[in-house]
């Protein structure tokens, strides 16, 4: 797969994680999503197509044409740059936990101020967690035992 492939994909699924964080419609970043993936699995390179060329990828509508020539052009697109603004990298960071998706994440830096792994840790240590709405000393133990996996895994420790 050509490179600019990679690139516009990885964009599309990071744009797809931020509006999953942020929208309240599944549907809008599920489209981004299957849009990354065909985009990921096209044989032709993007840069040697035109607009009617890249519309024609299967799950790339009109507007996701737009931002994957945007991409293409600059690297990046308007509605991209306005959410990773919008929500701190260290939310993104969260939701790699398996079982702490966009919404969790969301909730855990508005109403307690977490913004990275390190302090979702310690609030699941410190049992912080389990006092939001939809959280339990369960939800705790999972973000526990996910990241002690992870860092035995990548030998990292948070």
């Amino acid at each position: 797969m050509p490179r600019s492939n990679d690139d516009v994909a990885r964009v599309l699924t990071e744009f797809a994680d931020l509006l999953a964080i942020v929208a309240d419609d599944p549907f809008k970043p599920r489209a981004y999503e299957k849009a990354a993936r065909a985009i990921g699995g096209f044989p032709d390179d993007l840069r040697d197509l035109d607009e009617a060329g890249i519309h024609a990828i299967p799950n790339v509508g009109k507007s996701i044409a737009e931002k994957v020539r945007s991409v293409l052009d600059t690297g990046t697109f308007p509605e991209l740059e306005e959410l990773r603004a919008q929500v701190p990298s260290g939310v993104r960071a969260m939701t790699a936990v398996p079982g702490f998706g966009p919404k969790k994440a969301m909730v855990v830096y508005r109403e307690l101020g977490i913004d990275g792994l390190e302090e979702l840790v310690a609030a699941a240590r410190d049992g912080r967690l389990r006092g939001l709405k939809g959280f339990s000393a369960k939800t705790e133990e999972n973000v526990l035992q996910a990241v002690q996996r992870a860092q035995r895994d990548t030998g990292r420790v948070t």
